[in-house]
C-alpha cells in the first residue's frame, strides 16, 4: 500500500476507552444487535461511532457483503445497508466500480482503514472518474473503507464505507487504528445479524474483547494471524521490546485465566499463548495490516 504509518495512534480519550467497555459491549451494542433491525442497527451505529470517536462523523455509512473475483472484480453483492443514503446507489456502483481505484487496496489488506486519501491528494481525488461519476453526485467527499473476511467463504467479504458529507473531510485528528478499534465490535455484531454465529457465539467473543486496550487488541490480532509466532518478530513490528510484548500477553490471558482448565505446574512456557489463540482466534478475521505499526500511543 501506499501509505504507511509509523504509529499506533489511539488518544486516551474516555470516548474511545468506552469502545470496549462492559456496559457499552454487553449492554448498548449487544442488546442493539439482538432487538433492532438491520435498518435500525446500522443508525445505531452511526449514533454510536459519533459519540465513541469524536472527530469521526460519518454522514454516509454502509454496510454490505460482496463476492469478490480471484482477480477482485465484483461479482455480486447482498446484505446492503446504509444510512442517508438510496440503496439504489449500490447499483450505480456496480456501473463503475471497475474505476474504484481505493477499493483494491482495502480488499488486499482485511481489517485495514483505508483512506481515498492514502493514494492522492483531495484535489487530485476530484478528478477521476469514479468521484466525478458516483461520489459527487451523490454529494460524497471523502471516505475510509474497512474490508473483512467472512467465515467459511473464500470470495466473500464484509465491506464497511464512511462517507463525509459534500465538500467536508473528516477531522485530521482521527488516525486509521482508532477506526479500526472502534469498527471492530461492530463487525462482530454484524456477522451475527447476518447469520454468521448464533447469540451465544456472539455473546462471547464480546466478552473477550470486554476492556482490551488498543495496544491489546492489535497484539492479538497480529498473534492470531500470523503462521508462525516469533516475539522478535511482533516486537520489532510494533518496535516495543520482547519484555514489553510478554507483559501485553500475560495481561491478557490473565483476563481469561477464569475460563481455562487447571495445568500441572510444568506447563509449558507456550501454553499462555496457545490458550490466547485458541480463544481469540475469531480476531483472525480482522486481517494483520502490512503497514507499519509501533505501539507509541498519543496521549
Amino acid at each position: 500500500m501506499g501509505a504507511e504509518r509509523a504509529a499506533i495512534r489511539v488518544r486516551r480519550s474516555a470516548e474511545i476507552k468506552r469502545t470496549l467497555s462492559a456496559r457499552f459491549l454487553l449492554r448498548e451494542l449487544f442488546e442493539a444487535a439482538v432487538k433492532r433491525s438491520d435498518a435500525e442497527f446500522i443508525k445505531f451505529q452511526q449514533s454510536a461511532l459519533r459519540e465513541l470517536l469524536p472527530g469521526f462523523d460519518p454522514q454516509v455509512l454502509s454496510v454490505s457483503v460482496q463476492e469478490i473475483s480471484p482477480d477482485g472484480a465484483l461479482v455480486a453483492a447482498e446484505a446492503f445497508q446504509s444510512v442517508n443514503i438510496d440503496p439504489i446507489a449500490f447499483l450505480l456502483y456496480r456501473e463503475v466500480h471497475d474505476t474504484d481505484d481505493v477499493f483494491p487496496h482495502s480488499w488486499s489488506n482485511p481489517g485495514t482503514a483505508v483512506f481515498n486519501t492514502d493514494f492522492r491528494s483531495m484535489e487530485q481525488w476530484k478528478d477521476t472518474r469514479f468521484y466525478q461519476e458516483f461520489k459527487s453526485p451523490l454529494g460524497l467527499y471523502q471516505a475510509v473503507l474497512l474490508t473483512y473476511r467472512l467465515p467459511f467463504a473464500t470470495q466473500k467479504f464484509m465491506k464497511f464505507v464512511y462517507d463525509s458529507g459534500a465538500g467536508q473531510q473528516f477531522c485530521e485528528r482521527v488516525t486509521k487504528d482508532e477506526i479500526e478499534f472502534v469498527t471492530t465490535p461492530f463487525m462482530y455484531a454484524w456477522l451475527f445479524k447476518l447469520g454468521y454465529m448464533d447469540e451465544a457465539a456472539f455473546r462471547q467473543v464480546l466478552q473477550l474483547l470486554t476492556g482490551l486496550s488498543p495496544v491489546q487488541l492489535f497484539l492479538l490480532r497480529e498473534l492470531v494471524n500470523i503462521p508462525v509466532y516469533q516475539n522478535s518478530s511482533v516486537a520489532q513490528k510494533f518496535r516495543i521490546s520482547g519484555r514489553v510484548v510478554n507483559n501485553y500477553f500475560a495481561n491478557i490471558y490473565g483476563q481469561i485465566a477464569h475460563l481455562l482448565p487447571e495445568r500441572p505446574s510444568s506447563q509449558s512456557r507456550a501454553a499462555p499463548l496457545v490458550d490466547l489463540v485458541r480463544h481469540y482466534s475469531f480476531l483472525n478475521l480482522t486481517g494483520a495490516p502490512l503497514i507499519t505499526q509501533t505501539a507509541t500511543v498519543d496521549k
